[in-house]
C-alpha cells in the first residue's frame, strides 16, 4: 500500500496534537496539583473556531483575530488547553492580588499557579511539536474562540489555542500585521 503526503498530513497532526496534550499533561504542577484540561479539535470542527475568530474581530474591530484567521486556513489540528482556577490553599500568598486564597476563589479570579502552571503545560506541548519539527503558534484568538463556543467545560475559564501545520512554510510567521 503506498499512502501520499495529503492523505497522511491531517492524520498525522491529529497524532501530533495529542502527543502535545500527552507531555501538557504530564508538566510539571504546582503542589501536584492538576487544574490543566486539553482538546483535541480536527476536521471540520476547525472551520467552527475559525469562523469565531472571525466573527469576534469583526464585531470587536480587532484585527490581529482576523490575521490569524486567515493565518490558520490550512491548518489540519488545534490543541486546546485550558486551565480552572483552583486556588492552591497557601497562606498569604497575593499573588492573585487578593489577601488570601478565599478572597480569590469567591471573587473568580484566577489563581496565580494555575496560570503558571498553564504557562508551563503550554510550553511542554510546543517544545514536544518542535522536537518532531512541526510549526504550531500559542494563539489567544483561537482559545478566545474556543471559550466562546463552550467547546471546554465552563470551569476551564482561560484557554489558549495551538494551531498545527504540516506545509513547507509555517503560515504563522510572516503575516500581516
Amino acid at each position: 500500500m503506498v499512502s501520499f503526503q495529503s492523505q497522511y498530513e491531517s492524520e498525522a497532526s491529529v497524532i501530533i496534537a495529542q502527543l502535545m496534550a500527552v507531555a501538557a499533561k504530564t508538566a510539571p504542577k504546582s503542589k501536584g496539583s492538576d487544574n490543566i484540561f486539553s482538546a483535541v479539535v480536527s476536521g471540520e470542527d476547525i472551520n467552527i473556531i475559525r469562523n469565531q475568530m472571525k466573527s469576534y474581530g469583526e464585531s470587536k474591530n480587532i484585527p490581529f483575530f482576523i490575521r490569524d484567521f486567515k493565518s490558520t486556513e490550512h491548518i489540519t489540528a488545534i490543541l486546546l488547553i485550558g486551565v480552572q482556577s483552583n486556588p492552591l490553599g497557601l497562606p498569604d500568598c497575593g499573588y492573585c492580588g487578593f489577601k488570601n486564597c478565599n478572597e480569590c476563589a469567591s471573587s473568580g479570579a484566577n489563581c496565580f499557579f494555575n496560570v503558571v502552571d498553564m504557562g508551563i503545560a503550554l510550553g511542554s506541548a510546543v517544545s514536544s511539536a518542535s522536537t518532531l519539527k512541526v510549526d504550531t503558534r500559542i494563539m489567544y484568538s483561537i482559545g478566545r474562540a474556543a471559550r466562546d463556543l463552550k467547546i471546554l467545560p465552563d470551569r476551564y475559564n482561560l484557554v489558549l489555542g495551538i494551531p498545527i501545520s504540516v506545509k513547507s512554510k509555517s503560515p504563522f510567521f510572516d503575516r500581516e500585521s
